[in-house]
Formats: structure tokens, C-alpha cells, sequence
């Protein structure tokens, strides 16, 4: 009898380990952990552009108000925090899919209309990039909880592969 239990185990064992085992060395790389890796890389990229985007618009001659260099880059780091507590709760009540499309959504346009509206006098087009960076920063600050959950969730159930 206790044999019969343990060759059960074993076969049971076998199979769960044929099902979770990789049939390749790159079958450990799904969707959510390239999703991650894109929305961490763009959030580094879009906290450190704000200073390329000083210099650009200084060597265009818009000389900036005393403010408004502190507020550009204070703008990103603002909307961040706002869309860490805001977009973790709409992932919660639409799922972290439908709020990483909304958060990736959010990020693409306030980084288009930055660009596209840094139009007119020196103060509109510095008040015009600095609030299309809070926007981008609420976009970049719900990928943060989302892509990490998503990350996370889904790394437990694939094993890496042996080297």
C-alpha cells in the first residue's frame, strides 16, 4: 500500500514538474516581465529627460523663469506619487491589464503633448511642459504597483531555467 502511495506521489510529481518546466531556455520570458521591463525603462527615462528638454528649450533662447525649472522637475516626481495611490486602486477595481493600458495610455500622450505644445512666450511653453510632465508622471507612477504586481504574480509559476 505504501508503495503504490509513493509511486502516486512520484507520478504526480513528474507531472507537475513536465507542466512547469520550460521547453526552452526563453520560455521564462512572458508578456508581463517584457511589460515591466519596458515600463521601468521608460520610467528612468522620463525622470531624466526632463533636464534634456532645459537644455534643449535654453539653446532655443526661452530663457527660463526662476520657478519654472524647479517646477519641471518637480512636476514629474508629483505626478508619480498621484499615480502610485490612484492607479494601484483602479487596478484593483478594473483589473491590473485594463489600468496598465490606462497608465501606459496617460504616459504616451502627456509625452507627446509636451513636445507638441511647448509653444509661445518662455513662461507658457515652461507652464505648458511642466504640466504635460505632472501628467506623464501619473502615467509613470501607476506602472510602478501594476507592472510590479503583474511581474510577480506571474515569475511564481514559471521556473527559471537551470544554467
Amino acid at each position: 500500500m505504501a508503495e503504490e502511495s509513493k509511486r502516486g506521489d512520484e507520478s504526480a510529481e513528474g507531472a507537475a514538474a513536465a507542466k512547469c518546466s520550460p521547453r526552452s531556455r526563453w520560455d521564462w520570458i512572458d508578456a508581463s516581465l517584457l511589460i515591466g521591463m519596458a515600463a521601468q525603462f521608460t520610467a528612468t527615462y522620463n525622470f531624466t529627460d526632463s533636464s534634456i528638454a532645459v537644455d534643449l528649450m535654453a539653446r532655443d533662447g526661452l530663457t527660463a523663469p526662476g520657478w519654472a525649472t524647479s517646477a519641471l522637475y518637480g512636476s514629474i516626481f508629483a505626478g508619480t506619487i498621484l499615480g502610485q495611490l490612484t492607479m494601484g486602486f483602479l487596478g484593483d477595481v478594473l483589473g491590473r491589464g485594463a489600468a496598465l493600458a490606462i497608465t501606459f495610455s496617460i504616459t504616451a500622450t502627456g509625452a507627446v503633448l509636451s513636445g507638441a505644445l511647448a509653444v509661445g512666450s518662455p513662461l507658457a511653453s515652461y507652464a505648458s511642459v511642466t504640466a504635460w510632465r505632472f501628467v506623464v508622471g501619473v502615467g509613470i507612477g501607476g506602472t510602478f504597483p501594476l507592472s510590479a504586481t503583474a511581474v510577480s504574480e506571474n515569475s511564481a509559476a514559471v521556473p527559471l531555467p537551470s544554467p
